[in-house]
């Protein structure tokens, strides 16, 4: 990132344009390769339905630690105050 701020700059002082090379990657192609990967929310086997459970999110979830998840101000603090 270094080199191209400085090439950046070097370009401007001369009254140009940076001549960037080209991405390998677009931005599209990580999209298009996340969307691949996540799969769809109607599959139920899907990463992304799995992400996105009820399980995670309902307020009637337990969590591992036994912790029912909910709002921070329904969680007792600690035994004593320092």
């Amino acid at each position: 990132m270094v080199r191209d701020v400085g090439e950046a700059y070097r370009a401007r002082a001369r009254g140009q344009a940076p001549q960037w090379a080209p991405l390998a990657v677009q931005y599209v192609d990580y999209t298009l390769w996340q969307q691949d990967w996540l799969g769809a929310e109607s599959d139920p086997d899907s990463v992304i339905a799995g992400q996105l459970a009820p399980r995670w999110w309902s307020g009637r979830a337990r969590r591992p630690n036994g912790i029912r998840a909910g709002c921070v101000a329904d969680m007792t603090g600690p035994p004593n105050s320092s």
